[in-house]
């Protein structure tokens, strides 16, 4: 009331003045001595006022505009106040639904990185009493396809935003763990050559399980046992279009393979998710064999 506020200043401890992030709003800060000591206007400044008559708080944002003198005193100010309780309260509802959304996010995808992991689990004690190697083959490559998007979702448990990635941090994991799976991965060095941006998750599972494949496919049939050889994965982004390449010095891929038209799955599923993120798909026989997707992002 005015009765309240007449004779009182803002340095009258009564008012228990704050800062938005709750530390003590002191008297010399507040608007109107700045705008005295600078001679200047303060604006946009927003308190928080301790009101003792109905013991509450109210939150302001204040202007202090000095009136000057002609030999450049101030000879007044004018302090105007907007009352924005309501526009706080709802901010900070706001941050409250923001938080429970990101909590509810992260537990989505920490129970989706568990189940997978239970899938992977399966499919690798299936394929350990399969009788027949072909069957055994098919469910070690199904539980190595799941195992990727385990790794995504598992970078998206620990990280703090849930609807992109770093491609660094994610192909370089991917990438080490799916040689790590194969007996010859002393003798197979790999080179990591990725960019530092961050990609869209819709975009990022199917290449994750692209990269699986062809780094699967390295492993079982570009070296030979012993000798080993040398895998480079590298990822650009030039401008609004991003490449991967992933090459090897091996043996080298048929004449006339097609990933189109293969009758290898995993082949075929290489072709069917270049498709699906809008990607072209490229490949160099000599030396060893070169695949490039340039997609979209």
């Amino acid at each position: 009331s005015e009765a309240q506020l007449l004779g009182m200043t803002s340095f009258d401890p009564s008012w228990r003045v704050i800062h938005e992030d709750g530390t003590p709003f002191p008297g010399p800060e507040h608007p109107v001595p700045q705008a005295i000591a600078g001679r200047k206007p303060v604006r946009n400044v927003v308190m928080g006022v301790f009101r003792p008559a109905l013991e509450d708080m109210v939150w302001l944002l204040v202007d202090a505009e000095p009136n000057m003198t002609p030999e450049g005193s101030v000879q007044h100010v004018v302090c105007t106040f907007i009352d924005i309780t309501k526009r706080k309260d709802a901010e900070e509802q706001i941050s409250k639904l923001v938080q429970e959304k990101d909590l509810i996010l992260r537990e989505v995808h920490h129970r989706i990185k568990n189940n997978m992991t239970t899938i992977c689990s399966l499919l690798t004690l299936q394929a350990e009493m399969a009788s027949e190697e072909l069957s055994r083959t098919a469910l070690k490559d199904a539980a190595n396809r799941v195992q990727s998007m385990q790794v995504l979702y598992d970078k998206l448990y620990t990280g703090s935003r849930f609807m992109d990635l770093d491609v660094s941090s994610y192909l370089g994991s991917l990438s080490r763990d799916i040689i790590a799976n194969f007996p010859n991965t002393r003798n197979v060095r790999l080179e990591l050559q990725l960019d530092d941006f961050r990609l869209e998750v819709k975009k990022l599972q199917p290449l994750g399980i692209i990269v699986n494949e062809l780094l699967t496919n390295i492993m079982k049939y570009a070296f030979d046992m012993q000798t080993g050889g040398l895998i480079r994965l590298t990822m650009q982004r030039q401008g609004n279009r991003a490449v991967l390449s992933v090459q090897d010095n091996g043996r080298g891929l048929p004449a006339g393979l097609d990933f189109n038209n293969s009758t290898g799955f995993g082949l075929m599923l290489i072709g069917m998710l270049t498709k699906q993120i809008d990607g072209n798909l490229r490949v160099e026989r000599t030396p060893g064999t070169t695949i490039s997707i340039e997609f979209p992002v």
